[in-house]
C-alpha cells in the first residue's frame, strides 16, 4: 500500500514538474515570439518617396511630339507638370516616334502615364520597331498600381478582420516597358535601334491613359556583386561593413499584407491560423499574410516602402512559405528604388519551405538615409520556358490524335493491324523528338530543384516511359490511344497536369525583412509547450459567446445564408456599408450548410426572417407547407421580377402566389472545340436535326456528342429531360395539377426523340466527365452549364482559345422560330411566414437583388478573391455586366431568355422519377415507348393524387380546388396587370 502511495506521489511530482517546466518554457517562448514590432503602414511614404528616374536620357519625347493619326488631344491634368495626350485603345490610334540614332544599340523605353481604367481591366500595348513586331513586343502590360482603400483593416462584431476593398491608384507612373505577356519575362524589354533614322510605333491594345512622356535610356544588365561593391565604395558609400560586431541593430519588419501597391488585382491577402504569423490572435480571423495561391505568376509584383535612418548595407529577405509545390524553389527579382541593383537580385532564389521560414539573400544592398522602395517581382522564366516546350508537344499530340482518328475512324480494335507509318511518315521521328525534349526538360528542372523530385518531374518521366512504349511499335498506336491521348493516365493528361502547375510559384509571405545583420531574426520555429498552451487556449475560447449584440433587436432581421463563408463575408460588408446606413435596418447573416434545417427550424418556431441561397426547387417544398410568405404582397415585387428570367420562377409559384425569387441564374449552352471543327470541317448545329446530320461524321472519326442525359447518374432529372418536353411543346401536368400528361402525343414524341438519340443515333449512354472528354477531343461538342464554363476557363490550359460556346440546339416551331428551351436551376431567396419583420426582410431582399448591389457584389468578389470568382446573378441587368468575353456573354444572355423550369406540383417528384425510369427501360430493356410511358403515368398519378389529398386539393379522388400549374404566361400577366 505504501509503495503504491509513493509511486502515485512520484507520478504527481513528475507531472507537476513537467507542467511547471512546460509552462515556463511556453511563457518565455511566448514572450519572445513577437518581441520585434513590425513597422506600421505609413500613408506619408507615398509623398516622401521620390522616384529615381535615369538622369541621362538619350532620346526624349513629350506630348507635343506624339504623332497621332488625325488629331492631337494635348491636355493639362492635375498632379502632372507637363502637357499630356489622352490615348485610348478605342480610337485605334498609333503613336509614331522618329528616332535618329547616332549609333546602333539597345535601349530601354520609359513611359510616364496615368492609367484610366474601369472594372480593373489591364492596360496593354504593342510595339513595332522599324516595321518588325516580335512576339515579345506584343501584349506588353503597363504597370498599374492597386492598393487597399484601408490598411487599418475593419473588424466585424466578432472581432474578425473584414476583407478590404481594392482601388486603382490614380497617379502618374514612370515605368520601363517589359517583355510581352507571352514571354513571361518581367525584365525590361531591350529595344534595338539602328544607326540613323528609326521608326517606333506604339499601339494601345486595351484600356486608356494620359501619356506625358516617352524617353529612351541605354539598356544595361545588372552588374556582378563585386562590381557593385566597388561602385558604391568609389562613391564614398559602403564603408560600414555589416556583421554582428559592427551592426547598429537596424532591423525592419514590414507586414507583407500591408503592401504599398501591387500590379495585379488578383494578388490577395488571407488569414492563416498560425501563431508564428503576425498579426495573430487566438480564435480571431486576422488578415496576416499574402495568399500564395494568388501571388503565383511570373511578373506579379508587391512593393513596400521603408524609412532608413542610418545609411549602410542591408540584407533583404522574407518570412514566408510555399507548401503547395513540394521541392520547387521560387525565383524573385528584387528591385530597390525601381532597379535591380546587381545580378544576384535578378531571379533571387528562395528555397522551398513547407513551414514558415526566414530567408535572407546573402548579398546586402546599400541603402542611404531616407525613404526607399523595395519590390518583389516573381520571375518564373525558367519554368515558363519549359512550359512553352511542353505546350508545343501537347499541341502536336492533339494533332496526331486527330490524324489517327481520321485514318482509322477511331477503331481501337487490338486485333486490327495498321500500317500507320505509311500514312504518317514523320510519326517515329516525332515520338523520338518528344521523348528527347521531355528528357531535356527533366534535366533542366532537376537542375533548378538541385536534384529533388517534384510532382511535375514525376509526370514528365512517366510520359517519357509511355512514349518509349509507343515508339517501339508505332503501328499499334490506334489500339493504344488510351496511352497517347485518351484517359486519365494518358501522356496528354499527364503533360496537361504539368502545364497547370509548373509555372505557378505560389509564394506565401508573412513579413518582409530588411536588416543590417543576418543575426537576431524573428522566430520561425514552433514550440511544443507553447503549441499545447495555444491549443488549450483556443479550446477554452471556443466556448465564449459572440460579442456581437444588436442595440436595436426590433430593427434587426435574421437572414440565413446557404453559401460559403467567403461569399457571406463579402455580403456582410456590403450590408454594413450600404444597406444599414441607408435604411437603419441591421442584418444578422448566419451561415447555413444544410437547407434541410429550415424545415426543422420552422417546426420548432426558430426560423429566421428570411433565407438566401437555397435551391429554387426547395422553395416549393417549404411553401406548400405554409412556411413561406407570398412575395407578391410586397410593394415593388414586379420591379424585381421584370429583371429575372421568367421561366426560372415556375418552381417557386403555387396557386398564383410567388414564394421565392432567383438570386443566381444557371443556363445551358452548347460547347464546341473550334480547332477540331476547323480540322474536320464541321459546322456548329443550330437545331437538333442538324445535330443528327453531323453525328455520322463525328462517329466516323471516333468522336461523339454529349447531352446531359449521358451523365454518370442513372437518374435522369428534370434538367436533362424537361428541355425536350418544352421544345416539343409538351406539358408535363394538367392545368389543374390533377395528373401528369406526358402520355399525350407531344410528350410521346419528346420521349421517343430522347431515347432514339441513344438507341438509333448512337450517343454515348454514359460519359463520366464531359469536361475531360471535351479536353481530350473525344467529345468535341456537347451541352453544359455555368459550372462547365468555369471548369474549362480555369482548368483546361491546353485548349485555351480553342473552344467556344453557342446557343443550345432547338426545334423549329410552326412559325419558323427555333425554340431553345432549357432549364436553369438557380439559388433563391425567400421570407418566412412566421417572421414578425416581413417588411424589413423584404426591404433587404429588394436591396440585395437590385442591379446596383448585384453588380457591386460581383466586382467585390473579384476585387477580393480574384477573377476566377464569377457571380452568375439572377438579375439579368447585372448578369449582362458579368466580366467575361463579350462573345460568350452575348450567347449566354440570349440563351437565358429560353430558360423554362419544370413546374412543381404535390407528388411531382414521382413524375420526374418515372420519366427517368421510362427512359432507362426504353434504352436498356428495349421496352416500347407507349408501354413505358403509360406505366410511368399510372405510377406518377397515384402519388400525385395521394399528395394532393394530403394538402387539401383533392378528396376521395376528386379535385375540390385546382392546383394552378404555373406558366411563363402567368408571370407576364402579373407584369401587365401591375
Amino acid at each position: 500500500m505504501r509503495k503504491r502511495k509513493r509511486l502515485t506521489m512520484v507520478i504527481i511530482c513528475v507531472v507537476a514538474l513537467c507542467v511547471i517546466f512546460g509552462s515556463i518554457r511556453a511563457f518565455w517562448y511566448g514572450k519572445g515570439l513577437h518581441k520585434r514590432i513590425s513597422q506600421p503602414f505609413d500613408e506619408a511614404f507615398y509623398e516622401r518617396y521620390e522616384q529615381k528616374l535615369p538622369k541621362e536620357t538619350v532620346y526624349d519625347f513629350n506630348a507635343e511630339d506624339f504623332k497621332l493619326a488625325d488629331r492631337r488631344n494635348v491636355l493639362t491634368v492635375n498632379g502632372y507638370e507637363n502637357p499630356v495626350v489622352l490615348w485610348s485603345s478605342k480610337d485605334e490610334e498609333e503613336i509614331v516616334l522618329k528616332v535618329n540614332a547616332a549609333a546602333a544599340g539597345t535601349y530601354d523605353l520609359i513611359l510616364e502615364y496615368q492609367p484610366l481604367i474601369n472594372d480593373f481591366q489591364q492596360v496593354s500595348l504593342s510595339l513595332t520597331v522599324n516595321g518588325v513586331m516580335e512576339e515579345s513586343y506584343q501584349n506588353i502590360r503597363l504597370l498599374t498600381k492597386y492598393r487597399y482603400q484601408n490598411y487599418q483593416f475593419n473588424t466585424n462584431g466578432k472581432g474578425n478582420h473584414i476583407y478590404p476593398e481594392q482601388e486603382l491608384m490614380n497617379v502618374f507612373v514612370a515605368d520601363t516597358l517589359k517583355h510581352g505577356l507571352s514571354s513571361h519575362n518581367p525584365a525590361p524589354l531591350p529595344v534595338p535601334l539602328a544607326e540613323g533614322e528609326n521608326e517606333i510605333r506604339l499601339k494601345l491594345d486595351s484600356g486608356s491613359l494620359y501619356l506625358g512622356r516617352i524617353c529612351f535610356v541605354r539598356h544595361q544588365e545588372p552588374v556582378e556583386y563585386a562590381a557593385y561593391l566597388e561602385m558604391i565604395s568609389g562613391n564614398g558609400k559602403g564603408e560600414k561593413q555589416n556583421d554582428s560586431e559592427n551592426s547598429i541593430g537596424e532591423q525592419f519588419l514590414l507586414e507583407a499584407e500591408q503592401f504599398y501597391y501591387k500590379n495585379n488585382i488578383d494578388i490577395s491577402i488571407i488569414n492563416k491560423n498560425n501563431y508564428l504569423l503576425s498579426p495573430y490572435k487566438t480564435n480571431k480571423v486576422l488578415l496576416n499574410s499574402i495568399d500564395g495561391k494568388t501571388f503565383k505568376n511570373s511578373g506579379d509584383q508587391l512593393t513596400y516602402y521603408l524609412d532608413i535612418e542610418q545609411s549602410g548595407l542591408y540584407y533583404i529577405g522574407v518570412r514566408g512559405f510555399m507548401p503547395e509545390k513540394s521541392n520547387s524553389p521560387v525565383f524573385v527579382d528584387i528591385k530597390v528604388d525601381g532597379q535591380i541593383p546587381f545580378k544576384e537580385f535578378c531571379r533571387a532564389r528562395f528555397e522551398y519551405a513547407e513551414k514558415l521560414t526566414n530567408q535572407l539573400q546573402k548579398t546586402p544592398v546599400y541603402l542611404d538615409k531616407g525613404v526607399h522602395e523595395i519590390s518583389f517581382v516573381l520571375n518564373g522564366i525558367d519554368y515558363y520556358e519549359a512550359c512553352a516546350e511542353i505546350e508545343t508537344i501537347v499541341d502536336e499530340i492533339n494533332q496526331l490524335s486527330m490524324n489517327i482518328k481520321k485514318l482509322t475512324g477511331n477503331n481501337q480494335d487490338k486485333k486490327r493491324e495498321w500500317d500507320l507509318t505509311q500514312f504518317l511518315p514523320n510519326l517515329t521521328s516525332d515520338l523520338e523528338k518528344w521523348e528527347e525534349t521531355l528528357k531535356e526538360i527533366d534535366s533542366k528542372l532537376l537542375a533548378i530543384t538541385e536534384g529533388k523530385r517534384t510532382e511535375e518531374i514525376q509526370n514528365i518521366r512517366f510520359s517519357v516511359t509511355q512514349l518509349e512504349k509507343l515508339r517501339k511499335d508505332p503501328d499499334r498506336i490506334p489500339a493504344k490511344l488510351s496511352i497517347l491521348s485518351q484517359g486519365s493516365s494518358s501522356i496528354l493528361e499527364m503533360l496537361s497536369k504539368v502545364l497547370l502547375t509548373l509555372n505557378l510559384q505560389q509564394f506565401s509571405l508573412d513579413q518582409i525583412i530588411v536588416t543590417d545583420t543576418p543575426d537576431g531574426l524573428p522566430m520561425d520555429h514552433s514550440n511544443l509547450f507553447y503549441s499545447i498552451y495555444e491549443g488549450v487556449h483556443r479550446f477554452v475560447k471556443s466556448f465564449e459567446k459572440d460579442q456581437k449584440k444588436n442595440s436595436d433587436p426590433e430593427n434587426t432581421v435574421d437572414i440565413w445564408v446557404k453559401s460559403t463563408r467567403q461569399y457571406m463575408d463579402v455580403l456582410q460588408c456590403l450590408v454594413d456599408e450600404d444597406f444599414t446606413p441607408k435604411t437603419g435596418i441591421q442584418v444578422n447573416l448566419s451561415l447555413m450548410t444544410d437547407q434541410g434545417k429550415l424545415t426543422l427550424a420552422n417546426a420548432a418556431n426558430k426560423q429566421p426572417d428570411g433565407v438566401i441561397g437555397i435551391d429554387s426547387f426547395y422553395v416549393n417544398d417549404l411553401a406548400v407547407r405554409g412556411s413561406l410568405t407570398d412575395l407578391r404582397t410586397f410593394e415593388g415585387v414586379n420591379d424585381v421580377i421584370v429583371n429575372t428570367a421568367k421561366g426560372s420562377l415556375l418552381q417557386m409559384i403555387i396557386d398564383d402566389k410567388l414564394y421565392g425569387l432567383p438570386q443566381t441564374q444557371d443556363f445551358y449552352v452548347l460547347f464546341y472545340r473550334k480547332d477540331i471543327f476547323e480540322e474536320f470541317g464541321f459546322k456548329v448545329p443550330n437545331t437538333w436535326d442538324e445535330v443528327l446530320l453531323m453525328l455520322p461524321a463525328l462517329q466516323r472519326n471516333g468522336m461523339n456528342f454529349y447531352n446531359p442525359l449521358s451523365s454518370e447518374s442513372a437518374f435522369k432529372s428534370w434538367p436533362s429531360t424537361a428541355p425536350f418536353y418544352a421544345q416539343f411543346g409538351a406539358e408535363i401536368y394538367e392545368e389543374d395539377g390533377s395528373s401528369t400528361i406526358i402520355d399525350r402525343d407531344e410528350g410521346l414524341q419528346a420521349m421517343k426523340f430522347m431515347t432514339e438519340l441513344y438507341k438509333i443515333y448512337g450517343l454515348p449512354i454514359q460519359i463520366k466527365s464531359f469536361y475531360n472528354n471535351f479536353r481530350f477531343g473525344e467529345t468535341p461538342i456537347g451541352v453544359g452549364n455555368f459550372s462547365t464554363y468555369i471548369e474549362l476557363k480555369n482548368g483546361a490550359p491546353e485548349i485555351n482559345n480553342r473552344w467556344a460556346v453557342a446557343l443550345l440546339p432547338g426545334r423549329e416551331n410552326e412559325n419558323g422560330e427555333i425554340e431553345r428551351w432549357c432549364t436553369g436551376g438557380s439559388q433563391a431567396v425567400a421570407i418566412f411566414e412566421k417572421s414578425m419583420k416581413k417588411e424589413k426582410a423584404w426591404e433587404f431582399i429588394q436591396w440585395w437583388l437590385s442591379e446596383e448591389i448585384q453588380t457591386q457584389y460581383t466586382k467585390r468578389l473579384q476585387n477580393i478573391y480574384g477573377k476566377e470568382y464569377l457571380w452568375n446573378s439572377g438579375n439579368l441587368n447585372a448578369l449582362r455586366q458579368m466580366p467575361m468575353e463579350a462573345a460568350d456573354l452575348n450567347v449566354i444572355m440570349e440563351q437565358v431568355q429560353w430558360v423554362k423550369e419544370a413546374p412543381k406540383i404535390p407528388g411531382g417528384y414521382f413524375a420526374e422519377r418515372e420519366v427517368s425510369n421510362a427512359w432507362n427501360r426504353i434504352v436498356f430493356d428495349d421496352i416500347d415507348v407507349r408501354t413505358a410511358v403509360d406505366d410511368a403515368v399510372m405510377i406518377s398519378n397515384r402519388e400525385i393524387s395521394r399528395k394532393l389529398e394530403e394538402f387539401g386539393y383533392m378528396e376521395n379522388g376528386v379535385m375540390v380546388r385546382p392546383y394552378q400549374v404555373p406558366t411563363i404566361e402567368d408571370v407576364e400577366r402579373w407584369l401587365r396587370d401591375e
